[in-house]
């Protein structure tokens, strides 16, 4: 359902926004695979829990002038702990503004849930705030990036979440063409009362420049 949504609502955006600002508006569409590591922390005691899993994520950014936004979709299937498995999926909405070609505030909206084989899953919103930065390397034909943010989520069924994030991303231009390859890190933390979970990993990106 979530996928339907984020195909309907990317085609719609891309489908209003081009047209209307055809030489302004930069529109890239992406797919990414997260290798993630989650770390499951339980604040009760000092042990430890590793699962990992192959997250896929599909994606529109758009930008227009000093501003940008964009839309993802992630989807992580089986991180198999001990006695539970977990899928996780998110969906990410931002907004941001381009300070210098260096610098872009932003501001977002996040849709977190954790399906689990055991209990009943749980469902979160909230909000983000955070900065990304950009430099590109003309030389080797490379763009780097890096985006730091604060995240707070709500939850009517569990405690709420809050954290850190971070990413960084190195993407390459193949030859002339409108391709990116790209390689980068990934992290995230949340907790609570209860526990601290943490996902980290390497991300491989293939992005179109429209």
């Amino acid at each position: 359902m979530a996928i339907q949504f984020f195909w309907r609502l990317s085609f719609l955006l891309c489908f209003l926004l081009q047209p209307v600002f055809a030489a302004t508006v930069n529109t890239t569409v992406a797919t990414k695979t997260w290798l993630s590591n989650w770390a499951l922390n339980p604040k009760s005691n000092d042990s430890s829990q590793n699962a990992s899993a192959t997250t896929f994520g599909i994606g529109v950014n758009v930008s227009y002038r000093a501003w940008l936004g964009g839309i993802q979709y992630y989807q992580g299937n089986n991180y198999a702990f001990d006695q539970l498995n977990v899928d996780r999926s998110n969906m990410d909405l931002y907004t941001g503004y381009r300070v210098n070609q260096y610098i872009s505030p932003f501001v977002g909206l996040k849709y977190s849930r954790f399906s689990y084989n055991t209990a009943p899953s749980k469902t979160y919103i909230g909000a983000a705030i955070g900065f990304m930065g950009q430099y590109t390397v003309p030389q080797l034909n490379t763009h780097l990036s890096a985006n730091v943010a604060y995240t707070h989520l709500n939850s009517d069924t569990s405690s709420n979440l809050s954290g850190p994030a971070f990413e960084f991303n190195a993407a390459h231009q193949l030859g002339t063409t409108p391709l990116h390859a790209i390689v980068g890190y990934k992290f995230q933390q949340y907790s609570n009362a209860i526990e601290k979970s943490t996902f980290s990993g390497i991300t491989l990106s293939l992005s179109y420049l429209f």
